[in-house]
């Protein structure tokens, strides 16, 4: 089997971060889909989630150790992204994206041509791309903390996606670095949010 490239890693890490603790074997969905889209087995794939897992702080300090065979382009995935999120969400989410319009097809971007077309003033460009970046962002953390408590409130078990909220535990003005880290997230329902926002949870 070829060696996993770049983009093959990034796609893993996403789905790393998506998938709830216990679920990191070939017969999971998402894995079963993701190897199939890179071509590969999934157990291959979900090797490599495991693999994620051992150069995972979090889960080390849970006693939780994953696979020892991490690559090296494992363990500079893993430290580019600790170093590097907003980076690496802008290729993750545009790696999605190419995903999404290989398989439909179509180019869903009406929401950038409709930013950009608005475009006139000389820095209305930057700004324009400085949205479609935050709203990447947004998504990115959004989806990764939601699919990894099972779209889920994780106090009142609500399952309705409309209602759910992904929470940050550092809140987002007080550390930047912390804003896209999906282990900064919890996924609440909109009540229990709200209150935990204000500090009464």
């Amino acid at each position: 089997m070829a060696r996993w490239t770049r983009n093959e890693l990034l796609l893993a890490l996403n789905l790393y971060f998506e998938t709830p603790f216990g679920k990191q074997h070939q017969s999971y969905p998402p894995i079963v889909a993701l190897a199939k889209s890179l071509d590969r087995t999934p157990s291959a794939v979900g090797m490599k989630l495991c693999n994620f897992t051992s150069l995972d702080p979090v889960e080390a300090d849970r006693g939780i150790t994953g696979l020892s065979g991490a690559s090296k382009l494992d363990k500079e995935i893993w430290t580019e992204f600790e170093n590097h999120r907003e980076r690496l969400v802008d290729e993750i989410e545009s790696l999605l994206e190419q995903q999404r319009n290989r398989e439909s097809q179509t180019a869903d971007d009406s929401t950038s041509n409709q930013v950009i077309e608005s475009a006139h003033e000389p820095n209305s460009l930057t700004t324009a791309f400085g949205v479609v970046a935050q709203r990447r962002h947004q998504n990115f953390f959004r989806r990764v903390v939601l699919r990894s408590y099972r779209t889920q409130c994780c106090v009142t078990l609500n399952p309705v996606p409309a209602l759910l909220r992904a929470s940050h535990i550092i809140p987002w003005k007080e550390s930047a670095e912390q804003r896209l880290n999906p282990r900064n997230g919890l996924c609440l329902s909109a009540t229990f949010d709200a209150a935990f926002d204000r500090g009464l949870l």
